[in-house]
């Protein structure tokens, strides 16, 4: 690394959620500074996701996926690092302090890798991840690119407790290695086009419970979503949220509060009046949603927007409870 390196990164492997240290792998080629240094890997390679023939025909030629990561800087000084995608090479960027940095390249459910200094010691320490990354759809017509930090699986450089370095954590995990025998279940019939490999498959399809009882914690029976009738067709599913403690929230508030458990409702709409609703998801600790599709798997997303634009229509409230 360049001598003007401020800080050098020591990822603290016990920090970061739901993921699995695997063997040191053999030194990877870059620039002369890193080639003595050593890599280890923090997960396994994507599995191919083939999207199934209905996605497949509705998606546009001109249509990009990005495959996407977002590094934030939660210190006061800038902090250099090399990122790598498939078929490339090693190229070098620093995120500014208390800032952040988008990445992305063409292509779904890449992996791309980060190597940096682990330490503030003399010498250079390297530590190399693979990054899960999150599918971003643009192109087309409009030119959409990834440009806000929610667009990439986020990660983090803050300093650590002893100040000898930095730690390195992702806010969210996905393991899109999981159960992949039912992934394809997931996403073959287009039920949930703004989805793509954005998921973790938590659970095997089952026909003994659904989304709604999933969401007020019951696995041991099939609850169904209630639309009332009159102007307030959300009247039914308050009172069924209201008994587990629950109240409606004025806004779609996503967003994780400490001490608090969410569930998104969705429903289909027409002409701005909710037609049916249709499902529900539950906010996790870490911040992330789980949703059990109907008879199909149980899985794990990281925004409520990615199960929308479908057959779930789109959220319509979000329900609150003191944990």
């Amino acid at each position: 690394m360049a001598a003007t390196f401020s800080l050098r990164a020591r990822p603290q492997v016990e920090g970061l959620e739901r993921r699995e240290l695997l063997s040191a792998a053999p030194t990877l080629l870059k620039p002369a500074p890193l080639a003595a240094a050593q890599a280890r890997v923090l997960t396994a390679d994507p599995v191919l996701i083939d999207y199934g023939p209905h996605v497949r025909s509705t998606m546009s030629a001109a249509t990009t996926v990005y495959s996407t990561v977002t590094i934030r800087n939660q210190t006061a000084s800038p902090v250099n690092y090399y990122l790598m995608w498939p078929g490339g090479s090693w190229q070098a960027f620093t995120v500014a302090a208390n800032s952040s940095r988008i990445h992305w390249m063409a292509g779904q459910n890449l992996t791309a890798k980060i190597s940096f200094d682990r330490s503030f010691a003399s010498g250079y320490q390297e530590q190399t991840y693979n990054l899960t990354t999150r599918d971003f759809a643009g192109g087309g017509w409009s030119g959409l690119k990834p440009s806000h930090n929610a667009d990439g699986m986020q990660y983090c450089f803050t300093r650590n407790g002893n100040n000898s370095g930095l730690n390195f954590y992702a806010d969210a995990t996905l393991n899109k290695n999981a159960l992949s025998q039912y992934r394809y279940g997931v996403t073959a019939d287009g039920s949930f086009p703004q989805l793509f490999s954005n998921f973790e498959v938590l659970a095997a399809p089952t026909r003994v419970y659904n989304c709604i009882a999933h969401s007020l914690g019951y696995h041991d029976r099939w609850v169904n979503p209630i639309t009332s009738s009159g102007p307030n067709k959300l009247a039914g599913m308050d009172r069924l949220y209201a008994a587990e403690g629950y109240r409606r929230m004025s806004t779609l508030d996503f967003s994780l509060q400490k001490g608090y458990q969410k569930v998104v409702v969705y429903a289909t709409v027409v002409g701005g009046v909710i037609k049916e609703v249709t499902h529900a998801a539950i906010q996790s600790a870490d911040g992330t949603w789980t949703s059990k599709l109907g008879q199909n798997a149980l899985i794990k997303h990281v925004c409520p927007n990615d199960v929308a634009g479908g057959l779930y229509g789109v959220p319509v409230a979000v329900y609150i409870r003191h944990v």
